[in-house]
């Protein structure tokens, strides 16, 4: 890494972690460039520089966290699931399940933040890469193959794995990590046709 990005990364961070603690006291709307540029110690033209509006910086924020997410996955090298996995598993196996919900008790305040603010980034980078990667997969294996309906049932699975999520960082992830996973698996279970 050179100078540059390395100044760049440092003033993306510096900004990252402003808007985090603005959001810890303050709507998203109300936040306006002037906050962020005064709690991150940067000027307004280092700002712009960078992004066009705040909500650029949520989404490059949450995104992110999300490549955290993906590398502590591939650094146990749980990305490589097989079909076989897939399949027994009804969508959610333990193996991503576990580590998936230790990394949110890791970063609850961070993550109730963005679940506060879904729609404005809408999970993008998450959703493409479960539904790439297995969800499509496990449909297919149930006989679903219709990519129209696997759209739609992928939609309803995800908000009601992101419910129970919400119900257990709203209890400050106070309920054992094997009673959550337990929950989802219990509630995403699918069969064929």
């Amino acid at each position: 890494m050179n100078k540059a990005e390395s100044k760049f990364r440092n003033t993306a961070i510096k900004m990252h972690e402003a808007l985090f603690r603005l959001l810890q006291t303050k709507l998203f709307e109300d936040i306006s460039i002037s906050d962020l540029c005064n709690e991150a110690k940067v000027n307004r033209s280092t700002f712009y520089s960078h992004y066009t509006t705040i909500k650029d910086l949520l989404q490059e924020t949450h995104t992110a966290m999300l490549q955290q997410l993906f590398t502590e996955f591939q650094a146990k090298n749980l990305i490589s699931t097989t079909l076989a996995e897939v399949q027994q598993s009804n969508f959610v196996h333990e193996k991503f399940l576990i580590p998936y919900l230790e990394f949110v008790r890791e970063n609850k305040a961070r993550i109730k933040i963005y679940m506060k603010y879904i729609d404005l980034f809408q999970q993008a980078s998450y959703s493409d890469f479960w539904f790439r990667q297995i969800s499509t997969a496990a449909f297919n294996a149930r006989g679903i193959s219709d990519q129209k309906t696997i759209e739609y049932m992928y939609k309803f699975y995800l908000v009601g794995c992101n419910t129970i999520l919400m119900q257990w960082l709203q209890g400050d992830c106070q309920d054992p990590i094997e009673f959550v996973a337990d929950i989802i698996t219990r509630c995403v279970r699918t069969s064929k046709r």
